[in-house]
């Protein structure tokens, strides 16, 4: 259930909030429950923290290119940082997008079929 929270995310902006909460409260019994709650919690914990990021170079570039169309006495070079930061901001945030659909994905499926969560989360290669 937790794995479906998460794919809704980006269409709710709040599922993964309601998720991370079921896979903290939720007591795995069984090591492939407790493995897959663990691969649930590191997807949310590396996620989040990322997908903020993301956002806010996208909001701060976006704001900051409004500012320099419209004032006159800003160089060239500001929007060129500005837009930087926007196009940083997109593609981050694409990434992260299709980083998170597939380890969902891969998750889920491989909760379905009895396995254990497969891959490795970004936190695994920081260990």
């Amino acid at each position: 259930m937790v794995y479906v929270l998460y794919l809704l995310q980006p269409v709710t902006g709040f599922t993964a909030l309601v998720g991370i909460v079921i896979a903290h409260l939720a007591r795995a019994s069984h090591p492939l429950e407790r493995a897959h709650r663990r691969r649930q919690l590191e997807l949310f914990w590396v996620g989040f923290p990322l997908g903020l990021l993301s956002l806010a170079l996208l909001v701060c570039g976006a704001w900051r290119t409004l500012i320099v169309l419209f004032d006159v006495r800003i160089e060239s070079s500001d929007l060129l940082f500005s837009l930087s930061m926007v196009a940083l901001g997109a593609t981050s945030s694409v990434a992260l997008l299709c980083w998170w659909l597939v380890q969902c994905l891969r998750g889920w499926r491989a909760l379905e079929s009895g396995l254990p969560p497969g891959g490795s989360t970004l936190a695994a290669h920081f260990k």
